[in-house]
C-alpha cells in the first residue's frame, strides 16, 4: 500500500509540474532553464493573461510538497512538513525578488504569487492527506 501512495503522490506532483511548464511555454515570455527555446511559444511582447500570472507559483507550491512526500516514508506528517517547508522556500524566493535580489534572470515580485504559494501549499496538503487517507482503507 505504501508504494501505491508514493506513486500516486509522485504522479500527481509530476502532472502538476507538466501543466506548469505548459503555462510557461504558452503564456510566459521568460525562458525556463534547461528547456529548449523552440518549446517557448509565448510572445515576449504579449505577456500572460492576468489570470494566469500566479499559476506557476500555485503549481510549484502544490507539486513540490507532493514530490517530496513521495520520496519519504508514507506518513501524514511528511505531507504537512513538506507543505510548510516548500511554502517557506517559495515565499523567501518571492520576497527576495521584491528586495532586488535576483535569484533567476527576469524574476519579478508579484503579490499574487504570494497568494499562489498559500493556495498551492494548502491544496497540496489537502490532496496529499486525501491520498494518504484514501489508500489506508
Amino acid at each position: 500500500m505504501a508504494v501505491v501512495k508514493k506513486v500516486t503522490l509522485a504522479l500527481t506532483g509530476a502532472v502538476a509540474i507538466a501543466a506548469g511548464l505548459v503555462v510557461y511555454a504558452l503564456f510566459r515570455p521568460a525562458r525556463i532553464p534547461l528547456i529548449p527555446s523552440a518549446l517557448h511559444l509565448a510572445d515576449a511582447s504579449a505577456g500572460a493573461p492576468a489570470v494566469l500570472g500566479a499559476v506557476p507559483s500555485v503549481v510549484h507550491a502544490f507539486a513540490m510538497p507532493l514530490l517530496t512526500a513521495a520520496c519519504l516514508q508514507s506518513r501524514r506528517r511528511n505531507i504537512v512538513m513538506g507543505c510548510l517547508a516548500w511554502g517557506v522556500v517559495d515565499v523567501v524566493f518571492e520576497l527576495g525578488q521584491r528586495t532586488g535580489i535576483r535569484f533567476f534572470p527576469g524574476g519579478t515580485f508579484d503579490p499574487l504569487d504570494l497568494s499562489g504559494v498559500l493556495l498551492g501549499t494548502t491544496l497540496a496538503g489537502a490532496v496529499g492527506l486525501a491520498i494518504m487517507r484514501g489508500q489506508s482503507r
